[in-house]
């Protein structure tokens, strides 16, 4: 009985995802023209439709000539996506009776990396990040969002008071965090004395390093690149179709690049031509000796996994 619920509830999921799906093709045609392109010519490249590459290689990254003291490999690609935790994902890349507790440790098996979005909309406690460092593998990395209460509410002023909380709770991932992405609302300017400020407080926190996604135009003025390069904040590059201001600014010893969608925002599949011209970019400037984070947020139809993993294997290739 057990099992003919949950393939009931399965088939359910499958129903209500194909009609989300047949609603989007409606609505956003030429989006999905450019996804079933993208997808045949991946299922062209092997048998089954996918390209596989051995999990052990990839986890040795483009990176792999780089040690650390303890001899270890040093990663200088992550590649990854906005956060692992989306209902709808179980269908598509979860197994359908995987816990949600246990989906973290498979995401861990496709990526090396992955943004925490959930801390934006409220910050977890100190335990769950706990736990979330000990399900992943030594080499896994995360990348989280500082709140927004600092962003949006305080609007970047007194930050001492959400920035010492922030790092209370997320202190136990010291070790296998990326830089901590600050994303602004739209109506938020640069403003010097302010982000200065900001950035001094920041940076009292030693051994951690920082990203900042700003989305109104004066964040890519001169006089703010500058402050962003003089603290060494990573400058992120901010790729959407919805006209978030965009510049390729290399402001820090890491680049961040955050795909939003090409055509509707975080419900869009990126094309193959992107995917290559990005990875074209990211071996360019990993030879430089760059470290790149980059996340896809187009999490909508499981888009961000599909992209995210042609893009790692475009970059590994």
């Amino acid at each position: 009985m057990k099992r003919n619920v949950e393939h009931c509830e399965v088939e359910e999921a499958v129903k209500r995802l194909r009609a989300v799906n047949k609603r989007s093709r409606l609505q956003y045609p030429k989006q999905e023209e450019q996804g079933r392109k993208f997808r045949r010519k991946q299922r062209r490249k092997e048998p089954d439709g996918r390209r596989r590459r051995d999990q052990d290689q990839w986890h040795a990254g483009p990176g792999e000539k780089l040690r650390n003291a303890a001899g270890s490999a040093i990663r200088r690609v992550h590649i990854g996506t906005s956060g692992w935790s989306y209902n709808d994902w179980k269908v598509i890349f979860y197994p359908p009776d995987l816990k949600s507790a246990d989906w973290l440790e498979f995401y861990a098996k496709t990526f090396s990396s992955t943004e925490i979005n959930g801390s934006f909309y409220r910050l977890p406690t100190r335990e769950t990040v706990e736990k979330w460092v000990k399900k992943v593998p030594d080499d896994f990395t995360f990348c989280p969002k500082m709140s927004r209460y600092l962003t949006h509410i305080k609007r970047l002023k007194e930050p001492e008071e959400p920035i010492h909380r922030f790092f209370s709770i997320f202190e136990p991932m010291k070790n296998k965090m990326g830089p901590i992405l600050l994303q602004l609302p739209a109506n938020l300017k640069f403003d010097y004395e302010r982000v200065e400020h900001l950035y001094k407080e920041l940076k009292k926190y030693k051994g951690y390093s920082f990203a900042m996604e700003g989305r109104h135009e004066t964040w890519l003025s001169k006089e703010s690149l500058d402050l962003m390069t003089k603290y060494d904040i990573a400058f992120v590059i901010s790729q959407s179709g919805v006209g978030f201001p965009y510049g390729e600014h290399i402001t820090s010893k890491n680049i961040y690049i955050r795909f939003h969608g090409p055509g509707k925002l975080y419900a869009s599949l990126y094309d193959d031509q992107v995917i290559h011209e990005f990875a074209e970019k990211i071996k360019r400037w990993e030879r430089a000796g760059q470290t790149i984070w980059a996340y896809f947020n187009n999490d909508y139809f499981g888009y961000g996994i599909e992209n995210g993993k042609a893009l790692r294997d475009e970059v590994a290739g």
